[in-house]
């Protein structure tokens, strides 16, 4: 089985080999593999959630898809921890702060990506879930960290969550562990072991 790009963005094709036949229901002459036009990546601005940008940078560049970079505000804060006319105003300064980190973010990617930029604020699971499906995404990539125990429950639940309600598929990209992009979106495989020590 071979697959080869098309021109129509966002699709590829298989060629079966003598022998081998396409599923039941399948076109026999074409059968488009994939098709990614939205893709979804929250981001927290670490070094993982930017990890799992660079994982979105070759599917996007691949399929001519979107990508949305989404980062969901959520203040915990209880009411006495701070006066109520406070809030609305140190709110919206981190709000704005975001916004102009994604700015920074967008500006640094290769040109011929479409990026757009959405801020919000809740639960970022259900944020992201809801934003998925509000923006018709094919795909969301989110970064976790690779952590046990308690920290888990902490830096991991996220990604768990938004793979269990999402609407569409979601690839969650762990922190340190095998690779198969670099940085800049080139397709590379790295070992853990070389991966943990760049990233020292």
């Amino acid at each position: 089985m071979k697959f080869k790009p098309t021109q129509t963005p966002g699709k590829m094709l298989v060629e079966l080999d003598r022998g081998e036949s396409f599923p039941a229901g399948a076109n026999e002459k074409t059968t488009p593999l994939f098709e990614l036009k939205n893709i979804l990546v929250p981001i927290d601005f670490s070094d993982c959630s930017k990890k799992a940008l660079a994982y979105a940078l070759p599917y996007a560049r691949e399929f001519g898809a979107n990508i949305t970079l989404l980062y969901v505000a959520r203040f915990d804060y209880a009411a006495s921890e701070m006066d109520s006319s406070e809030a609305p105003v140190l709110e919206g300064a981190h709000l704005e702060r975001a916004k102009k980190e994604l700015l920074k973010i967008t500006q640094k990617l290769p040109v011929g990506i479409k990026i757009k930029t959405v801020v919000l604020t809740g639960k970022p699971y259900q944020e992201i879930v809801a934003a998925a499906r509000d923006l018709d995404s094919d795909l969301i990539i989110i970064g976790t960290h690779g952590a046990m125990g308690v920290e888990r429950e902490f830096m991991g639940s996220t990604a768990e969550r938004v793979a269990r309600y999402a609407n569409c598929p979601v690839l969650i990209v762990r922190e340190r562990e095998r690779d198969f992009v670099t940085t800049n979106g080139t397709t590379k495989l790295n070992s853990r072991h070389s991966t943990e020590s760049r990233e020292k």
